[in-house]
């Protein structure tokens, strides 16, 4: 085989290999600091609160194109958010980039994720903000891992969550897992848009140490819950101090900022 050939086979050969390396090598080797103001107002205009990047800023092409910055602060965290709303402290924030948009020059996230995060949520509950499905979710993914989530004075650590909202009128999805007490649980919930009378559906399940509890009725625009609340399983003793065997529950839920009451309750052990 002639070398001019031998040589244009080789170039061919290699050609895809430098291009990989490029595009693996290529974004790990420039720095996006410079570029951390503008990534704060692209997170913040996605995610509907103000965002404040504090550390660095990396990109990566390869496996998929993903954006990566570190010290993530997201609404107000004096005294939680505005009006005590959402606040949000995160090791980092993943945004998964749409390749045919980055190959234009545009950054358009596919998917959201925020990395050991502290988020903080008001107690009571109410129907509006941060209770409503936020606008980012219209399209995309959202996710969290190895985070905290602080509903009033109540930890729950280890969460790992999905949120989904197909459109801007579907229902807000989030299904995961967290760890409370030494217990460990999954959830499902489903969070309806308010009506016109401001007040939310709300429907959640919890299920932990083989048994599954499940809430249904309306975030109240006030704050707070009404609904039922039903459920059952296995061992009772599993979950509070008393007697062992299974058990079924039902009655009549309302939680306010001070008092959380049930009424109509029944419940039956081992069947009596």
């Amino acid at each position: 085989m002639p070398w001019p050939r031998r040589i244009a086979l080789g170039l061919l050969v290699a050609l895809p290999v430098l291009l990989a390396a490029a595009l693996w090598f290529g974004p790990r080797l420039t720095d996006w600091n410079t570029h951390r103001d503008r990534l704060a107002i692209l997170a913040a205009g996605r995610l509907g609160q103000p965002v404040m990047l504090t550390g660095p800023v990396k990109l990566a092409l390869l496996p998929q194109p993903m954006l990566e910055a570190d010290g993530v602060i997201i609404g107000e965290l004096q005294g939680g958010g505005p009006e005590g709303g959402l606040s949000i402290q995160a090791r980092a924030l993943r945004l998964r980039l749409d390749l045919g948009a980055l190959l234009r020059l545009q950054l358009e996230p596919r998917e959201v994720v925020l990395v050991g995060a502290e988020i903080r949520l008001p107690w009571p509950p109410t129907s509006g903000q941060p209770f409503r499905p936020p606008p980012w979710l219209t399209g995309l993914r959202g996710r969290i891992e190895d985070s905290r989530i602080i509903i009033g004075n109540v930890p729950l650590e280890d969460v790992t969550a999905e949120l989904a909202a197909g459109s801007a009128t579907d229902a807000l999805r989030i299904d995961g897992r967290f760890r409370w007490r030494n217990l460990d649980a999954t959830f499902n919930t489903v969070l309806g848009r308010p009506g016109w009378d401001d007040a939310a559906p709300l429907d959640l399940t919890v299920a932990a140490a083989k048994a599954s509890f499940s809430a249904s009725g309306v975030l109240l625009p006030e704050g707070g819950f009404e609904g039922t609340i039903q459920g059952g399983g296995s061992d009772l003793a599993a979950l509070v101090p008393g007697p062992g065997g299974a058990f079924r529950l039902r009655g009549a839920l309302s939680a306010s900022a001070d008092l959380l009451t049930a009424s109509d309750l029944t419940l039956d052990l081992g069947g009596s």
